[in-house]
């Protein structure tokens, strides 16, 4: 099922629904979190370690390909659980929590940035049309 984030105006995704695969950060955060949840309620065994190792999937498959190092960490993450079948994981999962999250507010905050220049841009033009608009009915 897709998420439909692009209803918050974070993204600029002309479609409703985000795919399994495509750039979002919002949806890498809900499989990191899910990852995450999965781990501390029900542990590493059985049918949940696959879940868990999905998840994790689904997260890298979810974050834009500048983010090598997070995606790294995240995989290493995944096949320390995978490779773990007898011993607890030793996963990083504040770590990598807190890295997610440093991610969004830093996206966050350049959409904002973007936003902004537009809103700016948008008022000059404006102010531009109106002083033109004036000058026009000043001459005639």
């Amino acid at each position: 099922m897709g998420c439909k984030c692009s209803e918050r105006g974070w993204t600029d995704m002309a479609h409703v629904h985000t795919s399994p695969t495509e750039i979002c950060l919002y949806c890498a955060e809900k499989h990191l979190s899910t990852a995450w949840a999965w781990a501390r309620e029900r542990g590493y065994e059985e049918v949940n370690r696959q879940a868990i190792i999905g998840e994790l999937v689904s997260t890298v498959d979810h974050l834009p390909w500048a983010e090598v190092e997070l995606a790294e960490k995240i995989r290493d993450a995944r096949h320390e659980i995978q490779d773990s079948h007898t011993k607890q994981p030793q996963v990083d999962w504040e770590g990598l929590m807190r890295d997610i999250d440093k991610l969004i507010r830093k996206a966050e905050e350049a959409d904002k940035s973007k936003r902004n220049q537009r809103e700016i841009k948008e008022e000059s033009n404006e102010r531009r049309s109106t002083d033109e608009e004036g000058r026009a009915g000043q001459e005639g």
